[in-house]
């Protein structure tokens, strides 16, 4: 609804076709029942997590607060921004640490030791949590490989999709709750997780297999994009590639994802591999190659 109204994509009404505003009373009621609802709560309360929340919003901790209360969570609560959040979690022996954003749509998660989990950890674990939820599993081109490897040991349907937070949502859309862009489900997700397996966030963390990634942004100008995207899929034909967002060169343990951004003048180039040195040696050939495309 926002992005037709802000592209003006919209055919505009008469007034007699605008309908009737309808205020939905007890909306944090109803939300915290939902997720409330999806959580084994006796399983997480036995647990008796300390929790640190660092917050911007009062109204989103009213929420949260709630609903880890109904989870006999012990919170420790860090109002505004706190540049030491991290040391924070370890200094007040919480399990683990959340910060959210106003909206709680973005946030990062902290171990127990304060270890801030990096991008990709974080799509594993909400994938990890998710898959009580999931009918379809969603796996955005970014996501690390580990995730495929999760679906089809577990023979769980998925479906590849574009980096945008639309297209991965649409994906689960018959469900009223989602671990993705919502950090207030996505918490309770984890935490009965962690106490169903009876472990931790960082032995979770720590049991992953390590990936090296690396993001880079390539300057090119909008005329030559296209150009570049030819030159690209011309020449990876007869390879493993994915055209889901962009183009996905895929190699037997490594991968490289070239995308161009919709608004300005640059790729976004991120690759992965099971070594530093095979990541970075990916990184190098497509940044050169995106170079020397733009002139071609």
């Amino acid at each position: 609804i926002e992005n037709c109204f802000l592209q003006e994509d919209f055919i505009r009404p008469t007034t007699l076709d605008l309908g009737k505003l309808t205020v939905v009373a007890n909306t944090h009621e109803q939300y915290t029942e939902e997720v409330l609802s999806r959580i084994n709560t006796q399983v997480v309360g036995n647990r008796q997590f300390k929790i640190l929340i660092g917050c911007e919003n009062l109204q989103v901790f009213t929420i949260l607060k709630n609903i880890l209360d109904m989870l006999n969570c012990k919170t420790v609560i860090v109002m505004g921004h706190v540049n030491d959040f991290a040391e924070q979690v370890s200094v007040t022996k919480s399990d683990l640490g959340i910060q959210l954003d106003r909206s709680a749509q973005e946030f990062k998660l902290f171990t127990e030791e304060g270890q801030l989990l990096r991008e990709d950890e974080m799509v594993v674990l909400q994938t990890l949590v998710g898959l009580k939820d999931f009918g379809t599993v969603p796996i955005p081109v970014t996501a690390p490989t580990i995730i495929e490897e999760i679906t089809n040991a577990l023979k769980l349907p998925s479906v590849k999709t574009k980096t945008r937070t639309r297209s991965l949502l649409e994906v689960g859309k018959r469900s009223s709750v989602q671990v993705y862009y919502d950090g207030l489900y996505t918490l309770a997700s984890v935490l009965e997780y962690l106490a169903l397996e009876e472990t931790s966030l960082k032995r979770v963390i720590n049991s992953l297999p390590k990936v090296h990634t690396t993001t880079d942004f390539v300057a090119c100008p909008p005329e030559a994009k296209g150009r570049v995207m030819r030159r690209l899929i011309k020449e990876t034909r007869g390879q493993q590639v994915e055209l889901v967002d962009g183009v996905k060169v895929r190699s037997e343990d490594s991968w490289a994802l070239i995308l161009p951004d919709q608004e300005k003048a640059l790729f976004k180039l991120i690759t992965q591999g099971t070594s530093s040195s095979k990541t970075e040696e990916l990184r190098n050939i497509y940044k050169g190659k995106i170079a020397r495309y733009q002139e071609q």
